[in-house]
């Protein structure tokens, strides 16, 4: 009976040991992220689209004619594709946010399971998750 129940013990041990597979953070130009071992496995600001949208309208001309032009000149200058990879990521990062119910920034999720408000080292936000 006590090597059932020692078994049992290393069985529950084993099942509460989640290895950690997935580290999404979610954040904003205001938080900048910590993470030196790289775990993180996306990086998500979320307001790099206002952000590279708003760098669309800069500094165009007041005539509507030339203002239409430079913006697609523009949108078809190699430097700007760029900037609109990075906005379809931060619009990725925007759904699978509201997808995890995250609520407040900076969050980090793990494993889809577990979420980490208020913390930009993604080591720390690790470190909360296996003390649980």
């Amino acid at each position: 009976m006590r090597w059932v129940s020692v078994g049992l013990l290393f069985l529950c041990a084993a099942t509460w040991a989640e290895p950690v597979t997935d580290v999404v953070v979610f954040t904003t130009s205001a938080y900048p992220i910590h993470d030196p071992e790289q775990r993180a496995t996306a990086i998500y600001a979320l307001d790099a689209t206002v952000q590279s949208l708003s760098a669309l309208g800069e500094a165009l001309p007041r005539d509507p004619e030339l203002a239409q032009a430079e913006v697609m000149r523009r949108l078809n200058d190699e430097q700007w594709r760029g900037r609109f990879s990075a906005v379809q990521h931060a619009l990725e990062g925007v759904s699978e946010a509201w997808m995890h119910n995250i609520t407040r920034l900076p969050a980090v999720l793990v494993n889809d399971r577990y979420v980490i408000y208020g913390v930009t080292d993604v080591e720390r936000a690790l470190h909360f998750v296996e003390a649980l």
